[in-house]
């Protein structure tokens, strides 16, 4: 999933180094990425 490498590296710059923010907006990205396709393949 490099889109979600790619949204992990720009939230991360957004936070300015704070290393657990940055690691829970990735995850919530991810999970949101993995719903979407989720829904995507199922509908």
């Amino acid at each position: 999933m490099p889109v979600s490498v790619i949204i992990g590296i720009a939230l991360h710059l957004l936070v300015k180094g704070k290393i657990l923010f940055s690691i829970m907006f990735t995850l919530l990205a991810v999970g949101a990425l993995f719903g979407a396709l989720f829904i995507w393949l199922l509908g």
